[in-house]
């Protein structure tokens, strides 16, 4: 059987099954998104992205070297973030499903919205959220989550990286003591990074 016959098979397959399903398939939809509102708000965000031509490939990504693959995830996720801000979209309002379908091969700005910004958001104290967040939500301000030391991966019990409280200076004092607790390529950091949240 040849391989076009087998996906066709395959297709066939699939609307039957669908077509038997004992459910309400927008049901369950309106359940996973949160509601009906959120899923007309999450297909509205979803053809805005998806009928815009800025982010078809003029080259298949499995054709570009890794440095010309990674300027075009950038171009891409740029485009995006002022797409949003735009449409006045929140990224949290994006859901991360978006962003994959549009960088199906990573997210330059995967960590900053998924970590960075949310770890200001939920540990910041609420001086530092009022500052920090709102720059972090409309990209003014571009961060990693810091985690990963060169000497054993993420593994957390194992991290050298230590904070010290100073009640003099009422600081933490940041110390990493060995070549081994250096922070290491922190995700997502590479070229477009400038904070970052550290993890010790």
């Amino acid at each position: 059987m040849s391989e076009k016959k087998d996906l066709q098979d395959c297709v066939e397959e699939l609307r039957r099954e669908r077509a038997q399903c004992s459910f309400d398939v927008e049901e369950l939809t309106n359940i996973f998104d949160g509601g009906k509102e959120l899923t007309a708000r999450r297909r509205e965000i979803e053809r805005l992205i998806c009928s815009d031509p800025a982010f078809k490939d003029e080259v298949p990504p499995e054709y570009l070297s890794h440095e010309d693959l990674y300027t075009n995830k950038v171009r891409k996720v740029t485009h995006l973030m002022r797409k949003l801000a735009e449409h006045n979209i929140s990224l949290r309002e994006a859901t991360i499903t978006e962003v994959q379908s549009l960088l199906r091969d990573g997210n330059p700005l995967g960590v900053h919205s998924s970590m960075f910004a949310n770890a200001l958001a939920s540990l910041a104290n609420p001086k530092q959220q009022q500052q920090w967040v709102p720059l972090a939500e409309k990209n003014r301000i571009i961060g990693t989550y810091a985690q990963t030391e060169i000497g054993h991966g993420t593994f957390v019990r194992g991290l050298e990286t230590t904070a010290i409280f100073d009640p003099e200076t009422k600081e933490f004092v940041l110390h990493s003591p060995t070549i081994t607790s250096t922070k290491w390529w922190p995700g997502g950091c590479k070229a477009v990074c400038l904070s970052g949240v550290l993890t010790y």
